[in-house]
């Protein structure tokens, strides 16, 4: 009986082991017969690109003398791009895009609104954009520098002075004593710029104030190349270059 039961049980383990043995050669091939699966990764994406913000030049608008490429408009909002140069288009912040006018000459960007007056994207203060205008333009010297004379009021004149560099950066601003913009006028000579100007209190030449000199005594010389006045009582003649002679 005994030796029947041992028989019994050494067979159940047998059984046993064989169906362990069985499966695990099962799983086995289930494991080699299937592909592992690779994450699909997706190459599309959500993001799409910015449409290319557009600048429309406000001096197409406007008819004064200015640069055709220095104040732009764009979202509603006002951006200088100075010409010929590799900087960026700059917000003007705060200008009025509805009243913005390009009020540039020869590269040189200003512009005005109804309530301020601007140097690039710079707020000038004490020049009252009403009555702004340009008076003169004057090379100064060979090398190349400007000045530019603006009217800041009804009653004195701002001198904006330029270097001679590509991107004839601004150096300094002014306000030339006892100047009169109502009176400001051009002399315009031989030359492609004028060398000279004056007004009813003061005479100029290439940017700066000829001391002494009687404005109401001015008169051409020599076809345009000069021009004579009374300096301290005595006349003279002035060249191009600035240059005081008997």
């Amino acid at each position: 009986m005994r030796m029947h039961q041992k028989g019994s049980a050494a067979s159940l383990l047998l059984v046993i082991a064989t169906l362990l043995i069985i499966g695990g050669c099962a799983y086995w091939y289930i494991q080699i017969r299937t592909p592992i699966s690779t994450p699909q990764i997706n190459t599309t994406s959500n993001t799409q690109s910015a449409t290319p913000q557009t600048y429309t030049p406000l001096f197409a608008q406007d008819d004064g003398p200015g640069s055709p490429d220095c104040y732009y408009v764009s979202n509603n909002q006002v951006y200088v791009l100075p010409p010929n140069t590799t900087k960026n288009y700059t917000l003007v912040n705060g200008a009025d895009v509805v009243s913005f006018k390009d009020q540039s000459i020869f590269g040189l960007c200003f512009g005005t609104d109804k309530n301020h007056t601007y140097r690039d994207d710079q707020i000038l203060e004490g020049y009252n954009p009403s009555s702004f205008k340009i008076l003169w333009y004057a090379k100064v010297g060979t090398i190349g520098a400007r000045s530019l004379f603006i009217q800041r009021d009804a009653s004195s004149v701002g001198v904006f002075s330029f270097s001679d560099d590509s991107d004839s950066a601004f150096v300094s601003e002014s306000t030339i004593p006892n100047s009169d913009p109502q009176s400001f006028k051009e002399l315009d000579g031989a030359f492609d710029f004028a060398p000279w100007a004056k007004d009813k209190d003061n005479v100029y030449c290439q940017g700066g104030v000829v001391s002494g000199a009687d404005p109401s005594s001015v008169i051409y010389s020599n076809q345009g190349v000069r021009i004579s006045v009374l300096i301290n009582g005595v006349r003279k003649t002035i060249n191009q270059a600035c240059n005081i002679s008997s």
